[in-house]
């Protein structure tokens, strides 16, 4: 991978005027197709088969592959363009990682004509006063000495790069001044305001309603206006907030959830005005060709095409809940008709749209046909309520308006069906759009909330629980002719390299071009290759690969097209396999990757130190490998830890609330303190687990102490596996050797490795040296008599010694392809 620095029938109601319209020297006449030339990557080419406006057709001979674990980063440019997040946390930890920390915009990036190009706001000038800070995530004297000349600025630049969509390698980079500003980032509302491309030009709205548009080969200004009435009202706000010093949150003054975007038809870039209506400006001069002032399209919507008869118009969705089609050349809105409550962008495709025709939410989602004349229903999703699961409703909550959960594409619709907080009801459904017939339903649930699908290739892709960056990614689907869809499996970013620029509910669109999809992550923007190796990967085992796990680790080497190593994905042992405490840890099992320093060639011998990543930690491998004989590659991997020239000794005895069958917890949660801990794997035949709770033993830099839940499983003779949990950093999973543990009937004796490894939150639990700290566990734990339903307490004495030198060495075996 190159890393790059910096039913029933009804009818609409024509009209033809209205009274906020104002046509500025422009005939009546439709956009058509054929109207402009254009290259593959214009405006025009691009599907409206996907639920945005930048995914770019597919060439022609690029396969996609169908292993999710091919799906790889190609190129990766570090860079910081905001947080998104709910709290100061996230800008906390990007400031202890020498990062200027800003809210950054949550607009969509776009690919066009081979450039990857995108929009955010830096935070600049003068910091807010602390009592300023209302929202519940930012307040606290500690938040603010940490973040006051970074992430509490008010004022803010609005930047834009363009990088070669190929390579990752900066083309050029722009910076407006104070053409923005800054938010207290509240964790259900987020700004961002999605730019328009097409015919060589980039044009770009700050959330002040400000408008900039720049060559796309070279990033020149050709012009620069506004929206109107939002620029003066913005600006006189953001001129008080400055004087007063506030630090707005997102939805103070003239902002709050503003999601919309516009799209480029003909010679006519159409934009929000910000307030509720459109504006078209000439993308030759910035000036304007018509504008509607009343409001026609939802704050969290754009405008999205329809294609008619070689001809294009305009759908739009108000926040009085009206559905407009508007006509792009002059602005005349051509019919009206009454919805409901439809936030967000339209689910349109073909000669459909998909609508609410009531307030409810969730609501049921009706089919439409459109045509010049109006809408015409062709059916409804039927009310069902299945122990109130509302198996066919949509949720419209405000929190999640923006939310797109389907797209139409050749007379189907792919849809996410079922209430979010009825999550025993969530499913993916195909159906046909003319009868309502359903072709497909997934038989699994689905977690968390999703959004923007797209269809691209033969494949669905389905973003997943874009609310957080630990857990974001896509489901990959085979699309079948029949209509029914094979889930190929999923992609977590976080395990790729990429903590999402996230904005809780609502779904960021991210651009497909040339067979790769694009992220905007904390730290950095990575092009995720989508495509078939044009080598065969190699599966692998690491033995020991995690410590006291029951088998070796799987993995799987991904050449590039000089048949080298570039990347490699890596296993993160598997809840049901490890036998987990319950900590709120990797809510789902993901493989992570192995990050090499340079490409390295298949089959030969070599050494280098590689990076594995274990989804939420990672470590650095002195790797070495043999060369191949016939299509076996064997190496061996070494995983080293430093010491600490005074190790810190702890003792203590097991607390009380441990017992052999009953899993308790040993960090207490206020809310949780009267369940159970829950573990997640099944015992084999013959198999027992002991659960330990030793507090005061794992320590922070600081020199607080947190507890552990130590889980050994044994079979009467020995330990055959062991895993910790532990309090502070409890979203990683800590390992554990048993190799130097006894079982008898009367106890456990003797001593353990234990690698306390670090998570989001706790970056090194080593604090001197970096990275994971090894400790070594002696215990010497009696059982006691077991009760009537065969449980038995567990008592005894513990000691650790933290800071040991230590090392983990185990085998490569690598199985080459033809």
């Amino acid at each position: 991978m190159t890393t790059n620095q910096q039913p029933s029938s009804t009818r609409s109601i024509p009209l033809l005027t209205i009274g906020a319209l104002f046509c500025i020297g422009l005939t009546a006449q439709l956009y058509s197709e054929e109207s402009a030339s254009a290259s593959p990557n214009d405006a025009g080419q691009w599907t409206y088969r996907s639920a945005h406006n930048y995914v770019a057709p597919l060439e022609e001979g690029v396969q996609l592959t169908s292993n999710p674990l091919e799906v790889r980063p190609q190129w990766e440019y570090e860079i910081h363009t905001g947080i998104n997040s709910s709290s100061a946390g996230p800008a906390r930890n990007l400031l202890g990682q020498g990062i200027s920390p800003t809210y950054g915009e949550t607009a969509a990036a776009v690919v066009v004509d081979g450039v990857y190009i995108l929009s955010w706001s830096e935070a600049t000038g003068p910091s807010a006063r602390p009592e300023s800070l209302t929202d519940r995530y930012h307040r606290g004297e500690e938040n603010y000495a940490a973040l006051k000349d970074t992430y509490y600025r008010i004022d803010a630049n609005w930047n834009t790069i363009a990088l070669d969509a190929d390579t990752g390698e900066k083309l050029w980079l722009v910076s407006r001044p104070s053409a923005s500003i800054n938010f207290q980032s509240s964790k259900r509302s987020h700004n961002g305001i999605d730019p328009v491309a097409g015919n060589g030009l980039y044009i770009t709205t700050s959330i002040l309603g400000r408008v900039f548009a720049y060559d796309i080969a070279s990033g020149e200004l050709r012009w620069e206006t506004t929206v109107g009435a939002f620029n003066e009202q913005a600006e006189a706000f953001k001129a008080e907030s400055l004087e007063q010093r506030n630090l707005p949150v997102v939805s103070d003054g003239p902002f709050g959830t503003m999601r919309s975007g516009g799209t480029m038809v003909g010679n006519a870039a159409i934009l929000s005005d910000l307030r509720g209506g459109l504006i078209a400006l000439d993308i030759e001069d910035g000036s304007v060709l018509w504008q509607i002032e009343d409001s026609v399209m939802h704050r969290q919507g754009n405008p999205r095409q329809w294609q008619h008869e070689g001809a294009t118009y305009l759908m739009t969705h108000s926040n009085d809940r009206v559905v407009y089609l508007i006509n792009p050349s002059d602005g005349s809105i051509i019919w009206q008709h009454d919805t409901g409550h439809n936030p967000g962008k339209l689910i349109i495709g073909d000669d459909y749209v998909m609508l609410n025709p009531e307030r409810d939410d969730p609501g049921l989602l009706a089919a439409y046909r459109i045509s010049l004349e109006g809408l015409e229903q062709l059916w409804r999703f039927p009310d069902i309520q299945d122990d109130r699961t509302f198996k066919n409703h949509v949720h419209l909550g405000g929190s999640r308006g923006a939310e797109r959960k389907g797209l139409i594409e050749n007379g189907r619709l792919y849809i996410a069906l079922g209430h979010p907080y009825k999550q025993q009801a969530r499913r993916f459904g195909v159906f046909d759009m003319e009868t309502g017939e359903e072709l497909y339903r997934s038989d699994y649930t689905i977690v968390g909330s999703v959004a923007a699908p797209v269809s691209y290739g033969d494949k669905l892709y389905w973003q997943i629980t874009n609310s957080s960056a630990e857990n974001a990614g896509i489901y990959i689907y085979q699309k079948h002719d029949d209509g029914r869809m094979e889930r190929m499996g999923e992609v977590r970013y976080r395990t790729l390299g990429s903590l999402l620029t996230t904005d809780y509910s609502h779904p960021t669109d991210r651009p497909f071009a040339n067979g790769r999809t694009y992220l905007r992550g904390r730290t950095n923007i990575i092009a995720l290759d989508l495509r078939e190796p044009m080598h065969p990967s190699a599966p692998f085992t690491m033995s020991s690969g995690w410590t006291g796990f029951v088998r070796p680790v799987q993995g799987l080497m991904i050449p590039d097209a000089d048949n080298r190593i570039d990347v490699a994905r890596v296993e993160v042992p598997p809840r049901s396999e490890l036998g987990v405490p319950g900590t709120t840890a990797r809510r789902t099992d993901v493989w992570s990757h192995i990050e090499f320093p340079e490409p390295l060639p298949m089959g030969k011998a070599w050494e280098t130190t590689a990076i594995v990543h274990m989804a939420i930690f990672s470590w650095p491998a002195q790797i070495v490998m043999q060369e191949a004989e016939g299509n076996q590659w064997r190496g061996t991997w070494t995983r080293s830890f430093p010491g600490w020239e005074e190790t810190m000794s702890l003792s203590g005895n097991i607390h009380e609330s441990s017992q052999g069958g009953i899993p308790g917890r040993g960090w207490l949660t206020p809310w949780l303190d009267d369940r159970p801990i829950s573990m997640y794997s099944d015992l084999e035949d013959g198999q027992q687990r002991v659960v330990m709770n030793i507090f005061d033993s794992l320590p922070l830099e600081n020199g607080d102490l947190q507890n552990m839940t130590l889980a050994l499983d044994h079979d009467g003779e020995k330990v055959v596996s062991a895993v910790v949990g532990g309090f502070r950093f409890n979203q990683s999973y800590h390992e554990v050797d048993p190799a130097g543990l006894e079982v008898s009937e009367n106890g456990i004796t003797g001593s353990a490795r234990v690698i306390l490894n670090g998570d989001p939150w706790l970056h090194d639990t080593d604090w001197k040296n970096g990275g994971s700290l090894m400790g070594h566990l002696t215990l010497d734990v009696q059982f006691g008599e077991a009760n009537d339903d065969g449980l038995h307490p567990v008592s005894g004495e513990w000691t650790l010694e933290w800071g040991m030198a230590d090392e983990i060495m185990g085998s490569i075996d690598i199985t080459l392809g033809e």
